[in-house]
């Protein structure tokens, strides 16, 4: 499994660093949310992470120190040789001048520029992108994931829910004080429950015990009042998600509350742009299919409304429970893949920017999703099972000099108490 770059990073000061006549100049690689080592021969790489408030999106930045003869970069986390990051430790300093490099702690060496602080909703995305190859068959096309799971809740919905309440804001349709609504099956509720905690929004959750206990759980840890609808079995249903839905339609007209909709609100769509435009960058435009599950339809119809734009010819695959494959005419009925297949057309489903549909079963996307866990060390719920079972039809299909991109939607901590993960 090999890490891809996103886009090269932007110097503070305007340079580049062919600007600075060094003998060895190191380069930047941005790697989703950590600094990593992606060294030049000997010469060891580091970054910095701050937070452009003009895009919204995270920068990796070196910070260079004039004259010449000397490179100073700030690192918010320390490699060692062999190219390894851990988590960040403290701030440092990484210099290198013509007598070598060296590491100093800032705690001895204190920082030339203050840090801007960031909080909870800057970290919200520049997640990672990696390639498969275990469990990609040969002749197949590379299969890139995005790990998704680096937002702060672990899902690819934090992108939404903050772009979805900030557009509430910014126009009226939630005011200070006020409380939110949504039905959920989980990973949209604990999104906007992250977004309301740190905004200070009170947040009323319809959900439902077809769903995992660490999404209802992790959903109240953040401060979300939970109403539990009933399921048949444990199944998500079309009956199921319109009890919700109706629910959470009694409960949005109490006074000073905003619904937030997620399968109507066009402001939905609005939040995966940035996650086109980083899949656009980190492939370096060389991708030939995006492959993602349909829930609500807005992350696929986002991430292609970019893509489509920077090269039309990329094929757009949607992906639905074999179970309930009703994009493809089939009749809906009860699968076990969470927040996908709501057993209806979504109404943000936009065909015409969609090339093609696959099914892809339940336990086939629960096989997937522990192959990948065990087999790439990839650890994502079922739904990003179904979406690399998609995505290698389509890559076998496309032979091996193609690139085929598809989320890992979330994390599989979301999914240790269920049957995709838990051991008897």
């Amino acid at each position: 499994m090999r890490p891809l770059s996103s886009a090269p990073s932007t110097f503070r000061n305007g340079h580049t660093t062919q600007d600075h006549e060094i003998d060895k100049q190191p380069k930047v690689m941005a790697i989703g949310g950590n600094a990593r080592d992606v060294r030049d021969r000997k010469t060891p790489q580091f970054a910095t992470k701050s937070h452009d408030r003009g895009t919204g999106l995270k920068i990796w930045e070196p910070s260079i120190t004039r004259p010449s003869v000397r490179l100073t970069l700030d690192v918010m986390t320390t490699c060692d040789m062999s190219g390894i990051c851990p988590p960040a430790l403290g701030s440092w300093r990484a210099c290198y001048d013509r007598k070598g490099f060296t590491l100093e702690s800032h705690r001895d060496s204190p920082r030339e520029e203050e840090t801007q602080a960031m909080n909870i909703l800057d970290a919200i995305g520049n997640t990672s992108m990696v390639r498969l190859s275990k469990v990609v068959p040969a002749g197949c096309a590379d299969i890139l994931v995005k790990l998704e799971w680096e937002n702060p809740t672990g899902s690819v919905k934090d992108r939404m829910a903050q772009v979805v309440i900030s557009r509430a804001e910014a126009d009226g349709r939630l005011k200070p004080g006020g409380t939110v609504v949504e039905y959920t099956g989980g990973s949209t509720g604990t999104s906007l429950a992250l977004v309301c905690a740190a905004k200070e929004y009170r947040l009323r959750i319809v959900s439902s015990d077809a769903f995992s206990r660490e999404k209802l759980d992790h959903m109240a840890a953040l401060g979300a009042e939970l109403t539990l609808v009933p399921s048949e079995g444990g199944l998500t249903t079309k009956k199921l998600i319109l009890d919700m839905i109706e629910t959470a339609r009694v409960l949005s007209r109490e006074p000073n509350t905003y619904w937030s909709d997620q399968l109507n609100n066009q402001d939905t769509l609005a939040g995966y742009y940035a996650l086109g435009e980083e899949i656009w960058s980190q492939t370096k435009g060389e991708i030939d299919a995006f492959v993602h599950c349909v829930g609500t339809a807005a992350s696929s119809r986002g991430v292609a409304t970019v893509l489509k734009r920077y090269k039309p010819s990329i094929r757009i695959v949607a992906v639905e429970p074999g179970e309930s494959a009703v994009l493809l005419g089939g009749p809906p009925g009860p699968h076990k893949i969470e927040g996908v297949g709501i057993g209806y057309t979504p109404p943000l489903w936009e065909p015409k920017l969609v090339d093609e549909i696959v099914a892809v079963g339940t336990n086939d996307a629960k096989e997937m999703a522990r192959r990948v866990a065990r087999e790439e060390a990839v650890f994502a719920g079922t739904s990003s099972g179904a979406n690399v079972v998609a995505a290698i039809r389509v890559g076998e299909r496309l032979g091996p000099n193609a690139k085929v991109v598809t989320l890992m939607v979330d994390s599989g901590l979301k999914y240790v108490s269920t049957d995709v993960y838990r051991t008897r």
